[in-house]
């Protein structure tokens, strides 16, 4: 992933396409999958389970810059909610973000996710602290995106 791809996760350094399929392939056994756009990799969505809480699951998305601001990560996303809500009775769906990631934070909540609380100073970035907000969404409360 490109720097302003992961400036907001715990991804510490850039990565190419190879790497960033090891890693998808080292998750083969969560619900992780690859979007990809006119047969372009465009990056991944995904919702591994939480430990030691049954049906609840962590709620991701990267996509590469260059897919950005075109609603990719919207539908990809919302595919991704129904497709759970299709496979695992009642899941419920936690995901972490950057507050100053105005972008996925409006993806989340355009998604039905509520922010439950702000822990501040929870992230660092290049010697930065940031805000975090966690985010639910409970079975039932998606909205309907994407196709």
């Amino acid at each position: 992933w490109e720097p302003d791809v992961i400036r907001y996760t715990n991804i510490k350094e850039p990565c190419c396409l190879d790497e960033i399929r090891d890693k998808i392939q080292a998750m083969s056994g969560f619900d992780i999958f690859t979007v990809k756009v006119d047969g372009d990799t465009a990056g991944v969505v995904g919702c591994p389970p939480m430990p030691g809480e049954p049906g609840v699951y962590g709620f991701f998305y990267h996509l590469k810059k260059q897919y950005w601001n075109r609603g990719i990560a919207t539908e990809s996303a919302g595919w991704l909610l129904r497709w759970m809500g299709e496979k695992y009775p009642a899941p419920v769906f936690l995901a972490d973000v950057a507050q100053a990631n105005t972008a996925s934070r409006r993806i989340l909540e355009g998604l039905g996710f509520t922010c439950i609380f702000t822990g501040e100073n929870e992230f660092e970035r290049d010697g930065k602290r940031m805000a975090v907000g966690h985010y639910r969404l409970e079975p039932g409360k998606e909205r309907n995106h994407g196709v």
